[in-house]
């Protein structure tokens, strides 16, 4: 390859880094094996958790606010679900519709960054859909 191919497309690279707006740092394990590691540890929403784990960082004041307001509607999400059932029911047991972390997640990015053309949402994992 010649050093000038070798220079568009290493300009290339840099133009497309400097697009992106979240950056996720979770090197090469993938979001799968992460999602079920955190389903393990018992978690109510594992998309909200992975989403924390992979991008939000202490500097990043973006993905901070934006996983903020996502554990927030799943709070709301999870007294919603408690208020159907018998009062004395502690919120640690409730458990929230399936998917509801999904659709928290996409809801909330779609909101800040505007939907995409298509339907499948990239790094959620095989299978993962978006309603059309």
């Amino acid at each position: 390859m010649s050093k000038e191919v070798k220079n568009k497309k290493a300009n290339a690279n840099k133009i497309n880094r400097e697009k992106k707006t979240l950056l996720h740092h979770s090197g090469s394990r993938p979001f799968s094996y992460r999602m079920e590691a955190i389903q393990k540890w018992g978690s109510k929403f594992p998309e909200i958790d992975v989403f924390a784990d992979v991008y939000v960082r202490p500097w990043d004041k973006l993905t901070k606010s934006l996983h903020a307001t996502m554990v927030e509607k799943g709070q709301l999400i999870l007294k919603e679900s408690a208020s159907q059932l018998p009062s004395d029911t502690p919120i640690e047991s409730v458990d929230p519709p399936e998917d509801a972390g999904f659709h928290i997640l996409i809801e909330t990015l779609d909101q800040t960054f505007g939907r995409r053309p298509g339907t499948y949402c990239r790094g959620m994992g095989n299978a993962r859909w978006r309603e059309s």
